[in-house]
C-alpha cells in the first residue's frame, strides 16, 4: 500500500509524464525524418518503456480511487505497425504514425 503523498507524487509524475509525451512522440518522428536512425531506434526503445511504466502507473493510480483509462491496445496495434514499418525499412511510414497517429492520440488524453 502506498502512502497518499506517494501516489501523489505518482500521479504528478503521470500527468507531468503524459503532458511531455507528444513532444516525445515527435522527436521520433523528427530523428526518422532526419534520418537519425540510431536516435530514433533508441528513442523507440524508451518509448516502450515508457508506455510499460505509464501502464503500471495507471493501474497504481486506479487502486488508489483514481478513474483513469489510457487505451493500451490502440497503443498496442501503433507498435505492431511501428514493427511491420521497421522491418520493411520503411522509416518514413514508422514517423507517420508516431506523428499523425501516437502523438495525437496522447494529444487528446491532455
Amino acid at each position: 500500500m502506498k502512502s497518499s503523498n506517494e501516489v501523489l507524487e505518482l500521479k504528478e509524475s503521470f500527468n507531468d509524464y503524459l503532458h511531455n509525451l507528444s513532444g516525445g512522440v515527435l522527436y521520433i518522428a523528427n530523428c526518422f525524418k532526419e534520418d537519425k536512425l540510431s536516435e530514433a531506434l533508441n528513442s523507440i526503445y524508451d518509448f516502450s518503456e515508457g508506455m510499460t511504466w505509464l501502464n503500471d502507473a495507471m493501474r497504481l493510480l486506479n487502486e488508489h480511487g483514481d478513474n483513469i483509462f489510457i487505451d493500451f491496445a490502440r497503443i498496442k496495434e501503433y507498435l505492431i505497425e511501428i514493427n511491420e514499418g521497421l522491418e520493411k525499412q520503411d522509416y518514413l511510414l514508422v514517423a507517420d504514425i508516431f506523428e499523425y497517429e501516437i502523438a495525437p492520440f496522447f494529444t487528446e488524453l491532455n
